[in-house]
């Protein structure tokens, strides 16, 4: 802001000192005023600038902010890491509690198969020495009619000798004879096939 230029007379050189010490109280007077004018304006400059930072508030803010940073990246870094040995710690202990689980599912299921083995071979065994003892009756007792036939059949031989003496003795015919052999044989083959059919039960139990 320049200073303001009286517009008033001229100073004239016919005047004497007094006229020139009137204009320069004058000009005096007015700069004062323009002076006493200004100077809320320069304290309000004042009050900005105080507030507005500077070159090393700048350095300084800066300074700070990277101490900050590098303070919080380092806390940062601990946090990471102390998760990181937290996380492998619980890893750990999981891995151990499984197979800890893994191993006592392991001892339960073989004790259970073991278990299951020796009652299986109870039955089993059991079941063996019923079917033996069922096997030796059946044996016992198809040999026991094998022989009842054996006798029967031994019996009706002998009774069909004895017929076919006496009818011998009477000069029987033909067909007397014939009818008498083929009995004869019809009750071989009888005594043969009931033989047969009772061994398949006699035989040894392995």
């Amino acid at each position: 802001m320049g200073l303001p230029v009286s517009h008033g007379a001229q100073p004239n050189a016919d005047d004497g000192g007094d006229g020139d010490m009137t204009d320069l109280t004058r000009r005096v007077t007015v700069l004062e005023e323009t002076v006493a004018r200004m100077e809320p304006l320069l304290i309000r400059i004042d009050e900005r600038l105080n507030h507005v930072a500077t070159k090393s508030d700048l350095e300084a803010m800066r300074g700070s902010l990277r101490a900050e940073f590098e303070k919080g990246q380092a806390d940062t870094r601990v946090q990471m890491e102390a998760l990181r040995a937290e996380t492998s710690q619980r890893i750990e202990s999981l891995r151990a509690d499984t197979t800890q689980q893994i191993e006592s599912l392991r001892a339960d299921t073989t004790q259970q198969i073991e278990t299951l083995r020796a009652d299986t071979t109870q039955q089993i065994e059991s079941l063996r020495a019923d079917m033996t003892q069922q096997i030796e009756t059946l044996r016992a007792d198809t040999t026991q009619q094998i022989e009842s036939l054996r006798a029967d059949t031994a019996q009706q031989i002998e009774t069909l000798r004895g017929e076919l003496r006496a009818g011998l003795a009477e000069k029987p015919g033909r067909f007397f004879m014939v009818g008498t052999v083929m009995t004869v044989f019809a009750l071989c083959a009888a005594i043969v096939a009931a033989t047969v059919a009772g061994l398949q039960y006699i035989q040894p139990v392995s």
